[in-house]
């Protein structure tokens, strides 16, 4: 009976290290994306600045 439970609780420990790593990677994955757009806007409102107080 024990090594049912064992088995069962290895079993669900190793689903949450799976689900915790993979939401890890999503997060990282937004993160990078999320920086990426923001340093697009920023150029992009620097460039319009830029245009209208002229060079």
């Amino acid at each position: 009976m024990f090594g049912f439970l064992t088995d069962v609780v290895r079993g669900i420990g190793q689903v949450a290290e799976t689900a915790i790593k993979t939401t890890g990677s999503v997060v990282e994955t937004a993160i990078d994306t999320v920086g990426d757009v923001a340093v697009e806007v920023i150029d992009e409102v620097g460039d319009v600045i830029e245009e209208m107080i002229g060079d």
